[in-house]
């Protein structure tokens, strides 16, 4: 656990016979600062960090966003992207590049955030936690967006007339993807 930890140890001396004197004792008070690891999602935050990507994501197009994790410790921290959770995580995939790692002390690393959306609709129930060490209390980073299809809309003439280019006669189709299988 964090925080100060202290101990009294006795000294008693040792002749140069080899002898133990009884006589002389010593104490001496060791204490030490505890430090755990600390990482912080460099965002404006208090626990949670949200990952709000510019404009609307659409279906099938992968997305890379980047975030930085910084070390607040003097001492290396290790960290390792967990399972997502939440309402929403049929609709997203995300990858991190690197997934785990350590950053040394006092440093900061860059990880990749790859998101591949799903399914169409509001992505706003989505978590992912990050375990840092042995600390009990993961960093989570949400999620939130917006997923849009993609819809294509196809316009081809039935009766142009090479001459003059005009068309007179003319059939339009939409199609709209809903769904990635």
């Amino acid at each position: 656990k964090p925080g100060l930890w202290g101990s009294v140890l006795q000294q008693s001396l040792i002749s140069s016979e080899g002898k133990f004197s009884p006589t002389f004792r010593d104490y001496i008070l060791v204490i030490g600062d505890v430090i755990v690891p600390r990482l912080q999602i460099q965002a404006p935050m208090h626990f949670t960090a949200i990952l709000t990507p510019h404009g609307k994501l659409y279906l099938g197009m992968e997305v890379e966003c980047y975030i930085t994790l910084k070390n607040l410790t003097r001492i290396s921290a290790s960290f390792s992207w967990e399972t997502p959770v939440g309402n929403d995580v049929s609709k997203l995939k995300v990858k991190f590049e690197p997934e785990r790692g350590e950053i040394p002390g006092a440093e900061s690393k860059r990880i990749s955030v790859r998101l591949i959306p799903q399914e169409l609709g509001s992505v706003e129930d989505y978590y992912v936690s990050c375990a840092v060490g042995r600390v009990q209390m993961p960093i989570i980073l949400a999620i939130e967006t917006e997923i849009a299809g993609l819809s294509v809309n196809f316009h081809i003439p039935l009766d142009t007339e090479v001459d003059t280019g005009t068309c007179m006669l003319h059939q339009s189709w939409s199609v709209k993807v809903g769904r990635l299988t």
